[in-house]
C-alpha cells in the first residue's frame, strides 16, 4: 500500500473535521426544527380542519318518508 503524502493526511484531517461538524450542525437544525413543529402544531388546531382516522358520525335529517308523512298529516286535517 501506498503511505499518504503530508498534505493528503492533513486534507483527510481537514474533511474528517469539516464532515463532523456538518452532522453536529444537521442534528442541532433537526432538533429546533421538531420544537417548532410542535408548537405550530399545537396554535393551529381548529375543528374544521381534522386528522386522519374515522370521521364523526352523521347527524339524522329526516328524509323523504318523513316529508310525506307530514304532507298526509296536512291533508288530513
Amino acid at each position: 500500500m501506498e503511505t499518504m503524502g503530508g498534505e493528503e493526511l492533513a486534507m483527510r484531517v481537514q474533511l474528517a473535521e469539516l464532515q463532523r461538524r456538518y452532522k453536529e450542525k444537521q442534528r442541532e437544525l433537526a432538533k429546533l426544527q421538531r420544537k417548532h413543529d410542535h408548537q405550530k402544531d399545537e396554535t393551529s388546531r381548529s375543528p374544521a380542519r381534522r386528522g386522519p382516522g374515522r370521521p364523526r358520525k352523521r347527524k339524522s335529517t329526516p328524509g323523504p318518508a318523513a316529508a310525506e308523512s307530514s304532507k298526509r298529516l296536512r291533508s288530513v286535517l
